[in-house]
């Protein structure tokens, strides 16, 4: 594994978040982004560490697991939800709409063949 010294891997957690951070706790690093410019305290996004919970220093496994997950990019899981919630609603809105628009169609055209059945003819109130 390519360990980092810290100055290197702050440069390297930058090019994928500006706002991200580590910060050594103790016994582990953390990751953090840095929420300023919500008027949030910092917002926690992963602890670096083995499975087995023992450390493990910086290096490319953490790099790599940030790039593949988006959510340290929304100030909070929330808003990434709510945004996926507000698409699908836009969308079953529209299906919604398509469906009433062809059903009253279909119904006009059943309400015509049914009155031409009866020999009621076109009336100019319905």
């Amino acid at each position: 594994m390519d360990y980092f010294p810290e100055e290197t891997y702050s440069k390297r957690l930058k090019e994928i978040d500006p706002r991200l951070k580590a910060e050594w706790n103790l016994d582990k690093w953390i990751i953090t982004r840095d929420g300023k410019d919500y008027k949030r305290s910092p917002q926690y996004i992963m602890t670096v560490r083995n499975k087995d919970n023992s450390f493990r220093p910086l290096d490319q496994r953490t790099l790599k697991a940030l790039r593949k997950c988006d959510t340290h990019r929304y100030p909070r899981v929330k808003d990434f939800v709510k945004e996926i919630d507000d698409y699908n609603e836009a969308k079953e809105k529209e299906k919604e709409r398509k469906f009433n628009d062809m059903s009253s169609q279909i119904a006009e055209e059943s309400r015509q063949a049914i009155r031409k059945d009866l020999g009621m003819g076109r009336t100019i109130f319905a």
